[in-house]
């Protein structure tokens, strides 16, 4: 499906502009690489320029109209013509902590595709996420995604992060197990720790997760338009 697919982009966009663009520019052109494969030099410095551009002139416009405080903006990209749709709307406060469904205890669970690929990126299609959000329960705010190992991935918001006591660090699911490759999780790794709530700065290291082990842990989710948010399992 991915050929034929758009690349997805959510972003924060507060009085500053586009919260952490360099790494969403970053992503979003390796998504395009990943599917036009990799051009010459020149091409590779000529799209990268045209994606920062693009980027650049969404975030003038929008800061020019902005009419609330934060803002969540979606950026579809067409890679065949690097033609983009926008669209915006006001981010409003999530409760904390975000209740997690996990998929494999639904009626119907869904298991995610493990290894490195395509489905490291986030792409218009969100079929897999839609039908995992149609099962929750009504007291669960996400679906905490396995893939067939049982291994732990991420939610359909967010990048999943787990607090261990015992080392005092944070672990989150490595590439390997299939999650997407979150703008904030590119940021926090760039900074080699993370800012936890009500825990402080902590170094974090990848880590494979199996579902039988998240009893051991504090969770916690984050993406690039919230930030970190603690988490617990229902």
């Amino acid at each position: 499906m991915y050929d034929t697919n758009k690349i997805l982009d959510t972003l924060r966009l507060d009085d500053e502009g586009f919260y952490l663009k360099p790494f969403h520019i970053d992503r979003t052109v390796e998504a395009l690489f990943a599917i036009i494969g990799q051009p010459t030099h020149y091409g590779q410095h000529a799209i990268s320029k045209k994606i920062r551009y693009i980027y650049d002139e969404i975030e003038k416009i929008l800061l020019q109209k902005k009419t609330s405080p934060l803002a969540r903006v979606r950026i579809v990209l067409n890679p065949s013509d690097l033609s983009y749709e926008i669209s915006h709307d006001p981010i409003s406060l999530t409760d904390a902590p975000i209740k997690l469904q996990l998929a494999s205890e639904l009626k119907n669970p869904l298991y995610s595709t493990s290894g490195k690929g395509l489905h490291n990126y986030k792409w218009e299609d969100r079929s897999f996420w839609e039908n995992l959000t149609k099962q929750k329960d009504e007291h669960a705010d996400d679906v905490l995604a396995c893939n067939t190992k049982d291994h732990v991935t991420e939610t359909t918001r967010f990048n999943i992060f787990f607090y261990d006591p015992k080392s005092d660090q944070v672990l989150t699911p490595p590439l390997e197990t299939g999650c997407i490759n979150g703008v904030f999780r590119r940021y926090v790794f760039h900074c080699g720790e993370i800012q936890l709530p009500q825990k402080g700065l902590k170094k974090l290291a990848e880590h494979v997760v199996h579902r039988n082990e998240l009893p051991n842990y504090d969770l916690y989710v984050a993406n690039s338009v919230r930030g970190v948010l603690p988490a617990r399992l229902v």
